[in-house]
């Protein structure tokens, strides 16, 4: 990230502090993470009926799939980034059909289509198995994924 980019981002935070609500100290914590991060880091699309599924991979090691809370993105896990990548794991952080930079796509809007999602990031991914944390829908779309495609689901966190 440069100094500029920096910057604007410190600016917004800011901002937001002044005119809208506190935000949390892991933000900065965060953003000071990610300036000085310098192992492996992935951005990627997966097309799956009509939508595009973004995700992101931080890491190397055994692979765990973040899965955010409904109205929101994977944003949500910034705080864990940094501490997951401590332990020598692999993060795929994906932002749900119609959520953060993915697009919603013609499919129904469910959690069956949502593990379905999920299932194609792992597979562009060459992951066969993976251990997954999802909060709330996030949460909902883990346990579907455990329940159709078992073998592909090592452990669940599901609050």
């Amino acid at each position: 990230m440069t100094l500029g980019l920096l910057i604007a981002l410190l600016t917004l935070v800011v901002a937001g502090m002044l005119f809208f609500q506190p935000i949390p100290v892991n933000f900065f914590r965060y953003l000071i993470w990610l300036c000085r991060y310098r192992g492996p880091k992935t951005r990627g699309r997966v097309e799956r009926a009509e939508g595009k599924i973004t995700f992101r991979v931080y890491g190397e090691g055994s692979p765990i799939v973040f899965l955010h809370r409904g109205l929101s993105s994977s944003i949500d896990w910034f705080s864990q980034i940094p501490v997951f990548i401590s332990q020598k794991r692999r993060l795929i952080l994906v932002d749900a059909r119609g959520h953060g930079l993915s697009t919603l796509g013609r499919a129904k809007f469910n959690y069956i289509n949502l593990a379905e999602d999920v299932l194609a990031v792992l597979d562009h991914l060459e992951i066969s198995r993976s251990d997954i944390v999802g909060w709330s829908d996030g949460g909902n779309t883990a346990l579907r994924l455990a329940e159709l495609f078992p073998s592909r689901v090592n452990r669940i966190e599901s609050f």
